[in-house]
């Protein structure tokens, strides 16, 4: 039974707000953001939006209670009480307003600062057309993650999904000055069914090593720990689930699924250009980018099972027939779990639209762009696409970003991985 969806084949709508009732941008005045002369610029690029530049974000607490702040960003150069304790509150106390970092080292502040406290991070060289960007993407991601039909279903789960223990504890040792490779590899070895999990992907064809990695020290080692933090996470939450042996589906095709996508993810990012904390980033997307359909099997069984067996009967998608069926997908709800979890919108934004990217604000070739094409060409192959109508692409989206000319090598690359 395949997940698969034809290009173009639905549409969906889930009651977005189209009016942006949080309007105003606020801007905390640090040597980074002023250098960069962020307020000015995104006042030029977002003229229905009012940006102010604060040095005190006490100021904004009226804002704040008036629901009128959309986002804040700050900078690593920050003092805590403008930055990272400040995001901690806010995350807490208004979890729609969208928190943006500058950083210079976007993967050592990801991991410094804790979950879901921060939705986007930037370098210190991004520009600002890149934060106008991800602003308005994040504003969109929101209104996904609150509409009526998601919530109610999720709401209906009895016990959300944990994080694994295991992920959990090793990102708590990757926050020490000390950690090194061997605390590291020493913290996953302890995990039988974990530390299996990750050398098999690392040493599956998709993950494309030369060398064959027998333990996690190895892998540490060979990989670097963020590559290794993410390998963790992946295998930790499918080991989290039981198979409660819904016929024409199993955790084991899902998880195969998962990770052949997950593989073309770091090839395909690779090949686009993206950067190392981007492509880590983009391939726990692809190797979670169907956490919702295991969420699907293990709450809603019998309510799957008419989502199967409607599929079959009208030759559509998984895809397709839980919109009907269900009113959302399961890629809105792996993306649901993702942001409870506290991870970044471009991790939440790549697994909710891995399967129709064109319905982003504003398109921009990122982590969601390497996801989709993976998970297109799984698709296409295993279905056995023949043309652009047939095809899980969506060339909407593909076109928008000039990337039509490239697609015949990508397919290229990725038919050779296996």
């Amino acid at each position: 039974m395949s997940s698969c969806a034809k290009a173009g084949s639905f549409r969906i709508d889930l009651g977005l707000r189209e009016n942006i009732v949080s309007s105003l941008i606020a801007v905390v005045t640090t040597p980074a953001t002023s250098a960069a002369g962020i307020r000015s610029s995104l006042s030029s690029l977002m003229r229905d939006r009012e940006v102010i530049e604060v040095g005190d974000l006490k100021d904004l607490d009226a804002h704040f209670a008036a629901g009128q702040v959309s986002a804040v960003i700050s900078a690593s150069d920050a003092p805590d009480e403008m930055g990272a304790k400040y995001f901690e509150v806010l995350s807490a106390e208004y979890p729609r307003i969208i928190r943006i970092l500058i950083a210079e080292d976007a993967a050592k502040s990801n991991r410094t600062y804790g979950p879901g406290t921060i939705n986007r991070i930037f370098p210190t060289d991004s520009s600002p057309e890149e934060i106008a960007e991800a602003i308005e993407n994040s504003e969109r991601l929101r209104d996904l993650l609150m509409s009526h039909e998601l919530t109610n279903r999720v709401s209906a789960i009895r016990s959300l999904p944990a994080l694994p223990k295991t992920y959990k504890a090793l990102r708590i040792e990757l926050n020490k000055d000390d950690a090194s490779v061997q605390t590291v590899a020493e913290l996953i070895k302890q995990d039988v069914g974990i530390t299996a999990k990750v050398l098999q992907i690392i040493n599956s064809a998709f993950f494309g090593l030369r060398t064959q990695v027998e333990n996690p020290l190895q892998a540490v080692g060979l990989l670097g720990f963020d590559a290794v933090e993410n390998l963790v996470l992946a295998a930790g939450v499918f080991a989290g689930f039981d198979d409660p042996g819904i016929p024409g589906l199993s955790l084991e095709s899902i998880y195969d699924s998962c990770l052949e996508v997950g593989g073309k993810t770091r090839h395909i990012s690779s090949l686009l250009g993206l950067d190392r904390f981007v492509t880590e980033d983009a391939v726990v997307s692809g190797f979670l980018h169907a956490l919702g359909l295991v969420v699907l099997m293990t709450e809603f069984p019998e309510e799957l099972q008419l989502v199967i067996d409607e599929a079959e009967a009208a030759g559509i998608s998984l895809l397709e027939a839980q919109q009907e069926v269900l009113g959302v997908t399961h890629a809105e709800i792996g993306a649901y779990l993702l942001s409870q979890w506290g991870f970044g919108d471009h991790i939440v934004e790549a697994i909710a639209d891995h399967y129709r990217p064109s319905r982003v604000a504003r398109p921009v070739v990122n982590g969601l762009t390497a996801v989709h094409i993976a998970y297109a060409l799984h698709c296409d192959a295993n279905n056995g696409a023949r043309d652009e109508q047939e095809s899980a692409l969506d060339m909407e989206y593909i076109d928008a970003l000039g990337l039509s000319s490239q697609l015949a090598y990508l397919k290229k690359v990725c038919l050779a991985m296996k």
